[in-house]
């Protein structure tokens, strides 16, 4: 297939109780492709799961739950939290752009731009050792 053009793609997702993630890895690849010039399809495919997985799909196949949904669940998660908040994110690309964060009214996610320039100002990760000493607010 060297030097030819994708103009077609299936993503065929075999999934077992992936109900913690498969909303936000659905969003991710929808994103990702729907600004590529492809004709794509997203096939989800349940294997005996006991979790609500098959649910959370067949949202996602309706339209119920997008990229903003996730983004403002996220930003709920961090605001009611009582505990110093450590957001674990799958990949960089669950993080929000800053127009999300500005469109969407999210108040406590930090945008990918934003953690792009700390990092770029922080080589030697200081950072991380002030979180990882608990003196970060």
């Amino acid at each position: 297939m060297e030097g030819r053009s994708l103009t077609s793609l299936s993503v065929v997702i075999p999934a077992y109780n992936e109900g913690r993630g498969i909303s936000r890895m659905l969003s991710a690849y929808y994103d990702y492709l729907r600004k590529q010039d492809v004709d794509f399809e997203i096939i989800v495919v349940p294997n005996n799961c006991s979790d609500n997985t098959p649910e959370l799909a067949e949202n996602f196949a309706n339209g119920n739950i997008t990229r903003k949904n996730y983004l403002e669940a996220l930003d709920k998660c961090i605001e009611v939290s009582k505990k110093p908040t450590l957001v674990h994110i799958n990949a960089f690309s669950d993080l929000p752009m800053q127009n999300e964060i500005d469109e969407w009214n999210l108040k406590l996610l930090i945008s990918r731009e934003k953690l792009k320039e700390i990092q770029e100002k922080d080589k030697l990760g200081n950072e991380v050792k002030i979180f990882k000493e608990g003196k970060i607010n």
